[in-house]
C-alpha cells in the first residue's frame, strides 16, 4: 500500500513542555475559537511535508526551536521527521517519536527539491506515495520536468485562504497552468509525461542541423578510411573472424605455456650441468697446478742430491790427504784451500749428507706417488669435463634449436594473430562508429520537426474527465449540496461548472465547500490507485456558514453537519484532517478523532501551544 497518516506533530523547546497534537486514522477535527493556534498547526504541517516558508512567529511559540512529524506508512513502519522552526533541512528516523532519542542514526534530507538526487523530502514522500520520477509537461512545446512533492500538496493541503478562491481549484495562476493542470492529470490518470517529446525552438532546431553536419564529416572520414582497409567487411563477418583469432591465440598460448615448461626445466638441468662443469673445471686448474709445484719440487729434489753427492766426493778426495797441511787447489772449484781439517770431520760431514740424500730420496719417493695420484685426477678430470661439456653443449642446443625454436616460431603466430586481431578490431570499431554515427544522424534528423510539427501530448478535455466529474458529483450529492445536478469540465477556466453555471461566481460559503469536495473526490478517485498524494487537510472549508452574511455567502448548518458527517463514514480515505472553528455533531463524535481547543465544555485544553497553568501541570 503507498502513502501514509499523520501520526503526531511537535514542538520542543529547551525552556517549555512539548506542544503536541495526535492524529488517528479516519476523520481528524481540529476545532476551537481563534487565535487558539489551529492555523498554525496547519502551517506547521505543511512547513513539515516540505513546505520552504516556516510558520508564522506567534507569541506563544517563540521559545520552540525544533518541529517534529512522526508519520506512519503501514502500523508497523513509522519514520519521524525533524526540522528546526527557523528553516533548514530534515533529519529523517526510522522510528516513532519516543524512539528518536534512543538513536544514534539519521538520514540527511534537503528541504530543497532536487530533481538529481533522492536526498531530499520531496523524493522521500514521493517515493512513500508511489510517485517518485514521474514527470509532467511545463509548457505547450512539450518541456517536461520530474514531479515534486509540493506538486501534490496543492491538492491536498488548502488553508483557509485558498479554500475561498473563485479562481481554479486547478491551477494558482495562468503562469502556472500547463504544469499544475498536469499534475492534476497525473493524479486523475496515473500517467505522467514521461513520453511526450518537445517541439524544438529554432535555435535548438539550427543546433541539430548542425550536429548533423559534424555527424556527415565524421561518416565520411570513417567511409574513405574503410574503402582503404576493408570496405565490404561487416560487422559479423569481423566478429567471427576476431572470435576465431582469439581462439586460435588461445590454442598457440596454451601450447607456449607447456613448451615454457619444459624449457624451464631443460634450462634448469643445463644450469645444473653447467655447474658440475665449472665445478670440474675449478678443480682441473688446481690440480694442474699442483702437477706444476710437483715438478718444481722433484727438480729441486734432485738438485739438493746431486749437491749432497757433490759434497760427499769432495770430503772423500779430502780424507784421503788426511792431515794435510799444504797449500792446494780445490778438487772441485780449484780454488786455493787454506783451511785444513782432521779425518774425523770429514767423516761428520760425509755422514751428514748421506743422512740427508736419504731424507730427500725418501721424500721424493713420496712425490712421486703423488704424482702419480695427481695424474690419475687429471685423467679423471679431463673426462668428466669432456662428457660434461658435452651435455652443455647438447642441452644448450636443444635450447637454441629444439625447443627453443618451437617457442620462437610459437611467438612468431602469436605475434602475426595480434597484428591480424588488431586489423580486424581497428575495422571493427570503425564499423561499429559508423553505424552509431549513422544512427545517431538518423535519431537527430527524426528529432527535427517538419513545418507546422507540434508537440504530441493529452490534455484535460471534458471528455476525459467525465468520469472525474461523475466522483465530483457523486460527493457533492453525499454531503447532501442543494441544487447541483450536474458537474462539468470548464476548460476556458480550468474550472468544474455547477448546472452550467462556473463554480467561481458562487458565494464565499459555496465556493469553499465545493473546494474541499473537490479536494476530497480526488482523494476518493486516488484511493482506487496504486499511488497517493498525500493526506486531505483542510483549513476552514465551512468557515461561513455560521456568520453573519450568510444569507448572502454562507452555506446552511445542515450542509456544514452533513460534510462532517460524509468524511465520517468516508472507508476510501486513510485519514482527513479537518481544521474549523465549530465543532462537528454530537452523533459522530465516537466515530472521529476531535481535538478540542477553548474553554468550552469539553476542551481539552485551550490551544496548540500550552497555556502558563498548562505548562506548570505538565511540569508537575
Amino acid at each position: 500500500m503507498s502513502g501514509f497518516i499523520i501520526k503526531e506533530l511537535k514542538l520542543t523547546s529547551d525552556q517549555l513542555p512539548p506542544a503536541s497534537v495526535e492524529f488517528k486514522s479516519g476523520l481528524n477535527v481540529i476545532s476551537g475559537p481563534s487565535n487558539c493556534g489551529k492555523s498554525y498547526i496547519f502551517e506547521c504541517i505543511n512547513y513539515m511535508l516540505g513546505g520552504s516558508t516556516p510558520p508564522k512567529k506567534i507569541d506563544e511559540a517563540k521559545l520552540y526551536d525544533e518541529a517534529i512529524l512522526e508519520i506512519l506508512a503501514s502500523p508497523n513502519e513509522a519514520y519521524t521527521l525533524v526540522s528546526n522552526l527557523t528553516g533548514g533541512n530534515f533529519k529523517l528516523f526510522e522510528c516513532s517519536i519516543e524512539e528518536i532519542e534512543s538513536q544514534d542514526s539519521f538520514l540527511k534530507l534537503s528541504r530543497r527539491h532536487n530533481p538529481s538526487s533522492d536526498k531530499t523530502i520531496s523524493a522521500f514522500l514521493l517515493k512513500l506515495n508511489g510517485l517518485y520520477e514521474k514527470k509532467i509537461r511545463t509548457n505547450q512545446q512539450g518541456k517536461v520536468r520530474k514531479l515534486s512533492y509540493r506538486d501534490l500538496n496543492r491538492f491536498s493541503l488548502i488553508n483557509e485562504v485558498r479554500i475561498l478562491t473563485a479562481d481554479s481549484v486547478i491551477d494558482s495562476h495562468y503562469t502556472k497552468r500547463t504544469e499544475e493542470t498536469n499534475v492534476f492529470k497525473l493524479i486523475i490518470s496515473g500517467k505522467d509525461d514521461s513520453n511526450v517529446i518537445a517541439v524544438l525552438d529554432k535555435n535548438k532546431v539550427n543546433n541539430r542541423k548542425g550536429q548533423i553536419e559534424i555527424l556527415d564529416k565524421l561518416i565520411m572520414e570513417i567511409n574513405n578510411e574503410l574503402s582503404n582497409k576493408g570496405a565490404n567487411v561487416t560487422i559479423p563477418v569481423l566478429e567471427d573472424s576476431i572470435k576465431k583469432l582469439d581462439l586460435s591465440f588461445g590454442e598457440l598460448n596454451k601450447s607456449y605455456e607447456d613448451l615454457k615448461g619444459s624449457y624451464s626445466a631443460l634450462e634448469k638441468k643445463r644450469s645444473k650441468s653447467q655447474s658440475y662443469l665449472d665445478e670440474k673445471e675449478k678443480r682441473y686448474a688446481v690440480i694442474m697446478e699442483l702437477h706444476k709445484r710437483s715438478g718444481i719440487l722433484k727438480e729441486q729434489y734432485n738438485t739438493d742430491i746431486q749437491r749432497l753427492k757433490s759434497t760427499i766426493e769432495t770430503s772423500i778426495l779430502l780424507k784421503d790427504n788426511e792431515g794435510h797441511t799444504y797449500k792446494q787447489n780445490c778438487p772441485l772449484c780449484n780454488n786455493e784451500m787454506l783451511e785444513t781439517c782432521s779425518a774425523e770431520d770429514l767423516r761428520k760431514i760425509i755422514n751428514s749428507c748421506e743422512v740427508e740424500i736419504k731424507k730427500i730420496t725418501s721424500l721424493l719417493s713420496e712425490l712421486k706417488r703423488s704424482e702419480l695420484l695427481i695424474n690419475e685426477e687429471i685423467q679423471d678430470l679431463k673426462t668428466s669435463i669432456s662428457e660434461a661439456r658435452k651435455r652443455v653443449d647438447d642441452l644448450t642446443e636443444q635450447l637454441s634449436n629444439g625447443i627453443g625454436k618451437e617457442i620462437d616460431e610459437i611467438i612468431n603466430k602469436i605475434q602475426l594473430i595480434n597484428i591480424k586481431r588488431n586489423k580486424h578490431y581497428h575495422l571493427l570499431k570503425l564499423r561499429e562508429r559508423l553505424e552509431s554515427l549513422t544512427n545517431n544522424k538518423e535519431l537527430v534528423s527524426n528529432s527535427i520537426p517538419n513545418r507546422g510539427d507540434k508537440a504530441n501530448y493529452d490534455e484535460l478535455s471534458e471528455y476525459s474527465l467525465n468520469s472525474f466529474c461523475s466522483s465530483y458529483l457523486k460527493v457533492l450529492n453525499g454531503i447532501n449540496m442543494p441544487n447541483i445536478e450536474t458537474v462539468k469540465y470548464n476548460a476556458e477556466k480550468n474550472d468544474f461548472k455547477f448546472n452550467n453555471k462556473n463554480r467561481g461566481l458562487s458565494g464565499k460559503g459555496v465556493r469553499a465547500i465545493t473546494y474541499a469536495s473537490f479536494i476530497v473526490a480526488v482523494h476518493e478517485h486516488v484511493a482506487t490507485q496504486n499511488y497517493s498524494i498525500g493526506i486531505p487537510t483542510l483549513d476552514s472549508p465551512l468557515v461561513t456558514f455560521k456568520k453573519a452574511e450568510s444569507k448572502k455567502d454562507g452555506i446552511s448548518l445542515d450542509l456544514a453537519m452533513d460534510f462532517y458527517r460524509y468524511l465520517s463514514k468516508n472507508k476510501k480515505l486513510r485519514q482527513s484532517i479537518i481544521i474549523e472553528n465549530e465543532l462537528p455533531p454530537n452523533d459522530i463524535s465516537s466515530k472521529i478523532n476531535h481535538i478540542k481547543f477553548g474553554s468550552k465544555s469539553g476542551a481539552s485544553r485551550y490551544g496548540f501551544i500550552p497555556t502558563s497553568s498548562e505548562s506548570q501541570t505538565q511540569l508537575f
